[in-house]
C-alpha cells in the first residue's frame, strides 16, 4: 500500500513523500502492517448520514489498537 507521508526535517521544514508500506501479517480476512510510530494524528468527525462513496478521495480508517503506546500513555 502506498501512503502521503508528512514530516519534518531536522530543521523544522515539513515535507511529503510517498512511502510504500508492507503487509505483514494476516488476521481473519484483514491484512496488516507492522506498527509505524506516530508522534501525533488528527481525526475527523462526520455526520451520521455522510456518505463515504462522495469524497473526493480515497478515504482510510485508522485504529487504535491495546498496546499501542499514545499521547495518553501513562507508565
Amino acid at each position: 500500500m502506498r501512503i502521503h507521508n508528512i514530516y519534518t526535517d531536522e530543521n523544522g521544514e515539513s515535507h511529503f513523500r510517498d512511502i510504500e508500506v508492507d503487509w505483514t501479517s494476516k488476521r481473519g480476512t484483514s491484512e496488516l502492517s507492522d506498527r509505524i510510530p506516530v508522534e501525533c494524528i488528527i481525526f475527523r468527525k462526520t455526520p451520521a448520514d455522510y456518505d463515504p462513496r462522495l469524497a473526493s478521495s480515497a478515504l482510510a480508517a485508522v485504529y487504535r489498537q491495546p498496546g499501542c503506546r499514545g499521547a495518553d500513555h501513562r507508565e
